[in-house]
């Protein structure tokens, strides 16, 4: 990662630890560097770090506390204003 992605990274780890207790929040940074590993440069500049940070949250929730045998289905019908 260059300068932005390493800047946009901690100040999306920085939101991520607002959600976490200590214990919880070593494994979900982890999880934050590798789902963010990937993305072009580029594409951290039109970013948001709060919508980011919450679907960090979300997903790492949903895989930490999902049985390996689960199926888990979610419909739902977003609205733009509260879902973003």
């Amino acid at each position: 990662m260059i300068a932005t992605s390493a800047n946009y990274l901690q100040r999306l780890l920085g939101r991520v630890s607002l959600r976490f207790a200590d214990a919880e929040f070593e494994s979900a940074a982890r999880f934050a560097e590798l789902f963010w590993s990937r993305i072009p440069e580029e594409d951290f500049l039109s970013r948001d770090v709060e919508d980011d940070a919450g679907a960090v949250v979300d997903c790492w929730r949903l895989f930490n506390n999902r049985r390996r045998e689960e199926i888990e289905i979610y419909v739902g019908n977003p609205v733009h204003a509260r879902d973003g």
